[in-house]
């Protein structure tokens, strides 16, 4: 077990430039999002609408919308790691999109919301419950999904580029699973705790 745990933790040591250039990207990608809202106002309908389409009106706040949930951001983390062999862009294209569409409901709460001290309980109950273990999921998926698809390409993998190649598959293949275990864990909180704290 402590073999384990020591691989990972230093997998993920030797990784923190990756993450780091990930959990960039959501950033500026959220503020863009903020901005984004001020621009076009119409798009939170749209965003509404496709939550509605796939988990329905008002959907029960059930296991089963939590395997939803799962099964989606799954799919979603999953495109963001192995796709991103394709030069890294299946990464950067999901993690810009969520951070898009979490500035822009962002700004659209406080946007609606007069009282600052309601948009805080928002961001508290509604994201901060999920979010400290979806959040990672995503930026861990996009970081190794960006060293899968860019890091062979550099001038540094010269000579070995296969060898780099593989080394960063098999990484990306060793932290799905963790990624897969943050995303149950989010989706249950999602629903079970968010979900009853937002009603």
């Amino acid at each position: 077990m402590k073999r384990l745990w020591d691989y990972y933790k230093n997998l993920l040591w030797e990784n923190r430039g990756w993450f780091r250039a990930a959990g960039w990207g959501l950033v500026i990608a959220f503020f863009l999002g903020m901005g984004l809202y001020y621009l076009n106002q119409d798009l939170l309908s749209a965003i509404i609408k496709v939550f509605e389409e796939k988990f329905g009106v008002e959907p029960a706040l059930d296991f089963n919308l939590a395997w939803q949930i799962f099964i989606q951001n799954t799919a979603a983390t999953a495109i963001a790691l192995f796709l991103g062999i394709l030069f890294g862009i299946a990464p950067f294209l999901i993690v810009g999109l969520n951070g898009v569409i979490l500035g822009y409901v962002l700004a659209a709460i406080a946007a609606y919301e007069d009282n600052l001290l309601n948009v805080f309980y928002y961001v508290v109950t509604g994201l901060l419950p999920h979010g400290i273990l979806e959040i990672p999921a995503f930026l861990l998926a996009s970081a190794f999904g960006l060293k899968l698809g860019i890091s062979w390409l550099s001038k540094g993998a010269a000579g070995q580029r296969q060898a780099a190649l593989k080394k960063s598959f098999l990484e990306a293949a060793a932290i799905f699973p963790i990624v897969v275990v943050l995303l149950f864990l989010a989706a249950l909180l999602e629903v079970f705790v968010s979900g009853k704290l937002l009603n």
